[in-house]
Order: structure tokens, then sequence, then C-alpha cells
């Protein structure tokens, strides 16, 4: 197919077929872009996912395009959350879950009836407004709302200032090469200050991972912050029965919990996080373990992780402290950082209670999320802007937040 295309000083460039070709005056249609999006999930780099929508759809496009229209798309679905067009698909309201009444025991259920009140009881006045509906009885099932508020970071790799520049020159030695006219090539983008940069993730989720909200950014703890309000509001987090936080422990997320004023029920610490710092505390005091059913350092760990999931803090400082008593120096150095990780986090270690209230106590739904976000732009070679690297992994949290058919049909509003 052969187009023509105009171009003039004053008014620029023009391809007419274009709008006979494509209804958004894009040259890449908004069906192709999604096609791009889904193929570049699945791919380990551009070329790849090149290379795939040849073959799916017998489109020929440069991974160079691929990696421009797919980094707008998520560009353009960061802008549309921010400014509230792409909301949620569930409330908070909507986390049901099915609870039983506790039953009560005798002596609770015991009321006393004053004397006076058997002569004459009162006749029901019908003005009355109608009574409210009877409570449940004493073991009976019933439904409330109950959403879980999770948060972690983790990091991927960016590109500095020396790699921008030095990949730069890569390119001014290949145009030597050719000859004829060339395009000036666009000023250098300034890089990342390190190889690595810490991204952040927020979560708000059910009980049975059917509803999942997921919002990830590269900005510091208070750009975390504001996404924990905005969500919450958005989702109505305060009008859940039960808000329930479970975090790895990081001060800088239970900082911002209590700064945004989101009113949890209750907030836990992660019993994976606690249980790598029990173990990392036994390999250093008591070495690796050789046979775990007999080693005494595999049994002082699990001992712990007992007492912590059914007694609470104050079984497991007893613990740390007579394990004190017996070593010096470096071992007791280690010993103490185990016990000021508890002491600061005591009043998170409750997992009696959030047993007994049917809570989850791990949060392995964020760890899940941390390892699905940023694995398009892991892998080796793979330098990103941060800014890029943000869109990429925005569409992978849309996808996961179940938003991508909202994105589709808001971008499609918006180019048409």
């Amino acid at each position: 197919m052969r187009r023509r295309h105009y171009h003039s000083e004053s008014e620029g460039s023009s391809t007419p077929s274009d709008d006979l070709l494509d209804v958004m005056d894009e040259t890449i249609s908004q069906a192709t872009r999604e096609l791009c999006v889904q193929l570049n999930r699945a791919s380990r780099g551009f070329a790849m996912t090149a290379e795939n929508l040849l073959k799916a759809a017998q489109l020929s496009l440069s991974r160079e395009t691929i990696r421009q229209a797919v980094e707008a798309d998520g560009k353009a679905a960061l802008a549309l959350a921010r400014s509230g067009e792409l909301m949620p698909a569930w409330r908070a309201v909507d986390c049901k879950v099915p609870v039983a009444v506790p039953i009560k025991t005798p002596a609770q259920t015991r009321v006393e009836i004053p004397v006076e009140a058997l002569v004459q009881a009162p006749k029901p006045d019908p003005i009355q407004a109608p009574a409210a509906p009877a409570a449940p009885a004493a073991g009976e099932s019933v439904e409330i709302s109950r959403i879980y508020l999770s948060s972690d970071g983790f990091t991927a790799p960016t590109i500095t200032d020396a790699e921008k520049h030095a990949r730069r020159q890569k390119v001014i030695q290949k145009r030597k090469l050719r000859d004829g006219p060339q395009r000036p090539l666009p000023p250098v983008k300034r890089g990342s200050d390190g190889r690595y940069k810490e991204f952040k993730a927020v979560m708000f989720f059910d009980h049975d991972l059917k509803h999942r909200q997921v919002a990830v950014t590269r900005g510091d703890c208070d750009a975390l912050g504001k996404l924990m309000m905005r969500d919450a509001a958005r989702l109505g987090f305060r009008a859940a029965d039960q808000r329930v936080g479970l975090i790895d422990g990081g001060p800088w997320i239970i900082n911002q919990i209590k700064h945004r004023g989101l009113k949890t029920t209750a907030v836990g610490l992660d019993f994976y996080h606690l249980g790598e710092n029990v173990h990392k505390t036994r390999r250093i005091v008591f070495g690796e373990a050789n046979e775990p059913k007999t080693d005494p350092g595999s049994k002082w760990a699990a001992a712990m992780m007992h007492d912590a999931k059914h007694g609470g803090y104050e079984p497991i400082r007893q613990k740390i402290m007579e394990l004190r008593g017996k070593h010096r120096q470096g071992k007791r150095k280690e010993i103490d950082r185990l016990l000021e990780y508890t002491s600061d986090r005591r009043e998170m270690i409750r997992y009696d209670e959030f047993i007994a209230n049917g809570w989850h106590i791990g949060s392995g739904a964020m760890e899940s999320q941390c390892r699905v976000i940023p694995d398009r732009v892991k892998g080796p070679g793979k330098r990103w802007d941060p800014d890029n690297a943000e869109a990429i992994m925005a569409l992978e949290a849309l996808h996961q937040s179940g938003q991508s058919a909202a994105y589709r049909l808001l971008a499609m509003n918006d180019r048409g």
C-alpha cells in the first residue's frame, strides 16, 4: 500500500490517507496498540515483541516503534489514574466474607431483670417506628466487609548518564558509516543517578483475592502515601467493617499509614518477614543446620515462631533475652538486632488475634506483586529511564487490578 505524504513549512506534515486507515488519526491503531501491550507483557524484550507481533497478526513494526507505543500507553494510563478518570471497578463494601456470630457463655448472657419490670409491662406504641431487624443468633453466619492494605518496595535497573553517553557514541559511529543526509539526533535525556532505583507499590485486596487494586510509583515515601490515600478514598476504605494492614514492618510504610490518617482495624507484621529475621539470627548464632530435626538452632527458631504465632511478643522476647545471656561479642550484637527488630514492632506481633478473627497473617499477595510487576523491566542487559520503567510497570499493575478493559475504553474515547 502506498501513501502520499505532504509537508509544508507553515502547516507541517500530513498524510490524508491515514484518516481512512485509522479513525483515530494515528499511525498505530488502538487495536494494534493493545496487541503490542499484551504481547510485550509476555516478552523478554521489544525485539521479541516485534517478532511475536509479526507471527500473530502479520504486522511488521520495528522494536523501537513498539517501545515508544507501549511506553506511551503506560504513561497515558498513569495520567488517567492521576486525573481520576480511571477508577477502580469495585468498592471496599463489596469485599464480603462470612463470619460466625460468637456463642456467649451462660455467664456472659445472664441478665438480671428487676421485679418492677415484671409487674406491668408497657404497652407498645402504635405510632412507634418499625422495630429494627432481629439480631443474628449466636453461631449464625453473617456477612461483613473486609479489606486488606499492603505495601512494599523493590528495585529495578536504570540507565545512568555515563551509560547514555556511551550509547550515543555508538550511534554516532554507526551514522558516520551511512551515506546521505540524516536527521539530527534528539538531545540526550538525563540518566538516573544510579544503576538501580527503588520503586514502591501499594495494594488493596479482599480476603479471597477476587478484588485487587495495585498502584506503582517511582517516587519517594511521600509519593507512596499519596497513592495510598488516593486509592483508599476511591475504594471507600473507611466504609469496610474490617480494615486490616499487612506489611513487612518497614517504618516508612507504618509512618505513611499513620500520617495519611488511614484508620485500620489492625496492622500486622508479615509472618514470613519475622521468620526471615529469626532464621538470620539462628544462622549467625548457631551456624548452618546439618540436621534440621535435631539441630539446636532449628529447634530454637521453631520454638520462636510457634510462640510468636500463639503467644505474641512477650514469649519471644523472653527467649531472645535467654539466648542473649549465653553469648558475647558478635553473636550478642546479632541477638540485640533481633531484639530491637521485634521490640519496634511489638504492637504488630499479634498473630493469635489475627488467627482468631480469621485474618491473613502473611503478605504473600503483596510479595507476589513485587515479583510480577517489575518482571518485564528486569533481566540481563536491561537499563531503563525511571519514567519509562514506571510506565511499563503501570501497565502490569493495570492488568493485575483488572482495569485493562476500562482503560482501553477511556483511551479510545480520548483518541477518538
